[in-house]
């Protein structure tokens, strides 16, 4: 029976490719790094913010990436403006809550949770957010999801994740949840939401 659905932040719960573009652009100038097309930049929506600035910078020194990316975590100038939740997520979140317990598992920061339920408004919907700090391996390996299952007291195959990127299948198929592709990227998907009133119906198949 499902008991719990698990929802990603970005490209999921929060449009924040073009936000999260001006981002790296503005770091990497900052910090001296040569620019990226902004192809190389949308990379980093896919990746935590480690993988992301040790990818855009080509850095290899640990210690360097590891001292940029303290810098990073604080978001400085993050262009939240530029972000926007999709249409019918706040009224789906709404009507799935009667039902489900809901949560929030991404690589952002705790910070970077923080700015989203700051301006998106639906951290009373969620019962759960799981943070890159609140585990020891970030996606692809199960233990994010793990993390809010145990938080949520449900089991995994009683949990049912919604990501848009490859990483987010491979963490559902290993921590044992079921999966939901949100948008047009995971074109293989036995189960994709194309937008978010998609998504009550698609719970009934998993």
């Amino acid at each position: 029976m499902l008991r719990a659905v698990i929802f990603d932040i970005d490209g999921v719960l929060l449009d924040s490719r073009a936000a999260n573009i001006e981002f790296y652009r503005a770091f990497l100038a900052r910090n001296g790094y040569a620019e990226r097309s902004d192809d190389e930049l949308a990379q980093g929506h896919y990746m935590n913010l480690r993988e992301a600035i040790a990818t855009l910078t080509r850095e290899t020194s640990e210690a360097r990436i590891d001292q940029l990316w303290e810098g990073a975590k604080v978001l400085e100038g993050y262009p939240m403006d530029l972000t926007q939740v999709p249409d019918g997520c706040e009224a789906v979140l709404t009507q799935l809550s009667q039902r489900y317990f809901l949560a929030v598992v991404t690589s952002r920061h705790r910070l970077g949770i923080e700015h989203f339920y700051a301006t998106s408004g639906l951290e009373s919907l969620l019962s759960v957010s799981i943070a890159f700090e609140d585990y020891e391996r970030p996606k692809p390996a199960p233990d994010p999801l793990l993390t809010a299952c145990r938080r949520l007291g449900v089991s995994p195959d009683e949990a049912v994740y919604v990501g848009d990127a490859e990483v987010d299948v491979l963490c559902a198929a290993a921590a044992g949840t079921g999966f939901i592709a949100y948008g047009p990227a995971i074109e293989q998907a036995p189960l994709r939401a194309l937008s978010f009133a998609d998504i009550p119906g698609l719970l009934a198949a998993v």
